[in-house]
């Protein structure tokens, strides 16, 4: 459905469910983009398609925001400018309409705890009763209990035949920074205003380092470290995950491997994993490749991880890759990269899903015609951040 500018959002008000008036739909959707991007897009177009796709539980917030047609939970955006299209990619409609409509209602009725919503686009259904009034009884009543009867799974004294222990996690050896070559005082992180708490974008320092060579120019061995930054090297050093890579591979994802300019792809990362000996408490992860997943299902939502895709790796680490590991996933996303907007909710629940080790990465390839941008992200409680990375020459 495309946008137009006489969408409008119905909204009902308190306790009483009341229908309280409607409001522009565009310029809450423009103005949430405008923040992920963290540019203007008064001169672009914007197309939406709202998904019958039903939403997941989202967090209690206060006021409560309701989405009240719940089945059309999330949406597709591309932006267009002229004929050229800079951006597309699915969305919670939680992350384009719902928090940002909360924060203006929240502003203009701070007394008000509770607000419903309808987008008023052709197709979409009307609000059910039931959610109008959720007090309304159902018709059948609870069924009477007559009796009741304990069952023991075993005789008194018996035990399972079997035991239930958690495997615990070997601590991965140490190595430090130095062991590959890169002085604990250089650092390839910046720190965007705003945004995660430790936050760090290292592509725009790195790229100037990793130019293709003109002919002539000699390799020094200074091009093994990463340009200095002036912000906190204390908070760098504290990243929960610090990752080096080699150069032949930064230059194949950044510059050499064919990637779809139309569909998102993606794979896994493998390497090596260390405690870090520099900071306790952290680890220094070497990837040493980026595999490309084979069984995977896609979607307009989802890239998603088949149970093939996973045998599929274990077997190439198995008969290729011994002693190596698998140290998390990457994935393309199909526009330009901004401080603001990294891992998509859509991207971070996957990763709380599927990989659980709290050292296990998450990588980000935004493609922008010719122009690409690694990132990497960690998990760091129920969040994601940014992870510092040196990109090393190989070792011989």
């Amino acid at each position: 459905m495309k946008e137009r500018n006489d969408y409008r959002i119905e909204l009902y008000r308190g306790t009483d469910r009341k229908f309280f008036g409607t409001i522009p739909f565009l310029p809450i959707v423009q103005e949430s983009i405008e923040s992920l991007l963290g540019h203007s897009l008064l001169l672009k177009s914007i197309q939406f398609i709202l998904l019958q796709v039903p939403e997941e539980p989202l967090p209690m917030e206060y006021p409560i925001v309701e989405n009240l047609v719940p089945d059309f939970g999330y949406t597709y955006i591309k932006v267009y400018q002229g004929n050229f299209l800079i951006y597309q990619h699915p969305h919670r409609l939680y992350d384009v309409l719902t928090r940002n409509l909360r924060r203006k209602l929240s502003n203009q009725y701070p007394e008000e705890n509770w607000w419903g919503f309808r987008v008023d686009v052709l197709g979409m259904p009307q609000v059910s009763a039931l959610r109008l009034n959720p007090r309304v009884s159902k018709l059948h009543s609870t069924p009477s209990i007559t009796g009741n009867r304990e069952i023991l799974p075993y005789a008194p004294g018996e035990k399972p035949k079997f035991q239930i222990r958690r495997l615990v996690e070997e601590e991965p050896p140490t190595k430090t920074l130095a062991d590959f070559g890169v002085m604990s005082s250089q650092t390839t992180g910046e720190m965007p205003a705003g945004g995660d708490k430790i936050n760090y974008n290292t592509h725009s320092l790195l790229v100037k380092s990793l130019k293709p060579q003109e002919d002539g120019e000699k390799t020094t061995q200074q091009k093994n470290v990463a340009p200095k930054i002036t912000e906190s090297q204390d908070q760098v050093s504290k990243a929960p995950v610090k990752i080096v890579l080699a150069r032949s591979l930064y230059q194949n994802l950044c510059h050499q491997r064919p990637l779809s300019q139309t569909v998102e792809e993606g794979g896994f990362l493998i390497g090596n994993v260390y405690g870090d000996g520099d900071q306790e408490n952290t680890y220094l992860l070497e990837i040493s490749n980026a595999l490309t997943a084979q069984h995977t299902g896609a979607s307009f939502l989802h890239l998603t991880f088949k149970g093939d895709s996973f045998v599929e790796v274990k077997r190439t680490l198995n008969q290729s890759h011994l002693g190596e590991r698998l140290l998390g996933w990457y994935h393309t996303h199909l526009f330009a990269a901004t401080p603001s907007f990294g891992l998509s909710s859509i991207d971070v629940e996957l990763h709380f899903s599927t990989f659980t080790i709290p050292w296990q990465l998450a990588g980000l390839i935004n493609l922008d015609g010719n122009q690409r941008t690694l990132r990497f992200y960690v998990r760091q409680g129920n969040k994601m951040v940014l992870c510092p990375y040196w990109v090393i020459d190989e070792r011989h």
